[in-house]
Order: structure tokens, then C-alpha cells, then sequence
């Protein structure tokens, strides 16, 4: 279990359940014969369980949190992740570490070579920066000062299959994803606001909450806005390879039915004052 100190109060209940999660997925992966069973109620995917699962990523103790992000889940596994073989990270560091997942999160975070932090940096990091920019909200932040939660934690990237295991597990991912995450986003920089991409995750969140607004691209993107347990859930859908819009991209509102940026509309979110 996570003893370290952390900033936010919401922050070591969700680090701890992972922290948990992950010593029962290494305890069950390790048995000979395996058997298939629940991880903490999550079933396992057949075929997919000896990938080292990656719940969330970012940095699980942070002096300073910037913004809170939600995925659908870490995209495939390959064999440096296999825990029945490899010898790399991230098991390496995992083994090292005495199978807590925290840290060993905390360690890789610091390697822009390995993959996972690789891809925050440059989907997620760059992005945040550019949008304090446009917010005037301070310096550039790193991956230290994010955290980003995945709906399901198994590496695939069959979408079929996310879908089925998410519709059959719902009540698991509200409870130990979304309304988390929504109390976390409380101590954030970027207040109260949690960033999503995907459609399904706009599936999952209609399920909690009505869709506040909905903002519409001439390229039929669109930017889903939820807000649940007073933080509000701003989905990004479509584009490609998990990517965020640009920030100077313009959307229809749905309010004022005039063209608005990206930015403009983050920066309604943030007052709860949606243009």
C-alpha cells in the first residue's frame, strides 16, 4: 500500500485500490496452473492477462497536479510487458519494486524512452501546455504534474472487445474510474475538469449523467461536455490515434451556435460558464 505523502486527499484512495488490484493480478498471473479469475470483481481477459496491466499513468504523488485525464484503456501489450517472459521494463522495475504498481509508475515516469510515458508526453503533456498557454495559467508543466486514469486497465486494442468487457462491467468502471477521477480533478490546477477521448467513454458517462452540451466540427468531430459529482467531464470524439484537437480548432456551440475554440470552450468549463 501507497504511504507516501500526497497533495490531494482523493488522490491515495485511488492509488491505493490500484496498488491492491495489481498485487492480486501478479499473484494470479504467477499461478501454475493458471487460473482465470476476477482481479477485484474485474474479470480477466482471456489471452490478454499476462500483459502488465497499466490502470493509470502519470505521477501517483505529485507536489503539484495540473490536470486530471481519462483514456479508454493502454492500447496493446507486446512482449517487453509480458510478465511470463520478460526481463525489461516494465517488469524489471516492477519486480524491483516488490510488485507495487505506484511505484513502479513513479520510476518509469521519469524514462521518456520507455512507451507509456513516452505516448503521455506527447499526446497528453504537450497538450496541456499549450493550453495553459492559451489560459495564461502559468509554465509548462511535465508528466509529473498529470495523472490519467484508463477505463479498463488490460492492454488490447481490439475496440469490440473494450466495448463488450465495459458494457459488462459498468458499475466497476464508475466506481473505481470515473467518480475518482472526478474528485481528484478538485485539487487540480485545471479545477474540476476531467479530459476524455473517446466514444466510448460518452457511452459510459451517459449512463451516470445527461449530456450538458454537445459541440459539433465542420469535420463531424465533436466535444461531449458531462458534468458529474460537481467536476465536469469533457469528452473528445473523433480525429485519430488518440489524439487531442487542436486548440485553435473550431466547434459550433450549441448555446450560441457561433464558431468556438477549443480553448474557449475549456475555459467555460473551468467557470462552469459555457460559451
Amino acid at each position: 500500500m501507497n504511504t507516501k505523502f500526497i497533495v490531494c486527499p482523493a488522490l491515495k484512495p485511488y492509488i491505493d485500490y490500484w496498488d491492491e488490484w495489481h498485487k492480486e493480478w501478479f499473484k494470479v498471473a504467477c499461478l501454475k496452473p493458471l487460473k482465470i479469475i476476477p482481479i477485484k470483481g474485474w474479470p480477466i481477459l482471456t489471452g490478454i492477462w499476462k500483459y502488465f496491466p497499466e490502470p493509470y499513468w502519470g505521477n501517483p504523488n505529485p507536489t503539484e497536479l495540473t490536470a486530471v485525464f481519462l483514456n479508454l484503456n493502454p492500447g496493446d501489450g507486446g512482449a517487453d510487458q509480458d510478465i511470463t517472459i520478460s526481463t525489461k521494463d516494465p517488469i524489471a522495475t516492477y519486480m524491483a519494486k516488490h510488485q507495487v504498481y505506484s511505484n513502479t509508475v513513479d520510476v518509469l515516469i521519469n524514462n521518456p524512452c520507455y512507451p507509456t510515458t513516452d505516448w503521455f508526453i506527447k499526446k497528453r503533456v504537450l497538450w496541456i501546455n499549450c493550453l495553459l498557454q492559451h489560459l495564461k495559467k502559468g509554465n509548462d508543466k511535465t508528466i509529473k504534474n498529470i495523472i490519467a486514469g484508463e477505463l479498463v486497465p488490460w492492454h488490447t486494442k481490439n475496440v469490440s472487445q473494450i466495448k463488450k468487457y465495459i458494457n459488462a462491467n459498468l458499475n466497476l468502471t464508475v466506481k473505481h474510474c470515473i467518480q475518482p477521477l472526478a474528485e481528484i480533478s478538485q485539487c487540480a490546477l485545471l479545477k474540476g475538469v476531467v479530459f476524455c477521448r473517446g466514444v466510448e467513454i460518452v457511452h459510459v458517462l451517459k449512463k451516470s449523467a445527461p449530456v450538458k452540451h454537445c459541440y459539433t466540427s465542420n469535420d463531424n468531430c465533436r466535444i461531449y461536455i458531462f458534468e458529474y459529482n460537481g467536476s465536469v467531464f469533457i469528452v473528445f470524439v473523433g480525429g485519430r490515434n488518440m489524439n487531442l484537437p487542436n486548440l485553435d480548432k473550431e466547434y459550433t456551440s450549441p448555446i450560441s451556435h457561433k464558431l468556438v475554440s477549443v480553448h474557449e470552450i475549456v475555459n467555460g468549463c473551468l467557470s462552469k460558464s459555457y460559451v
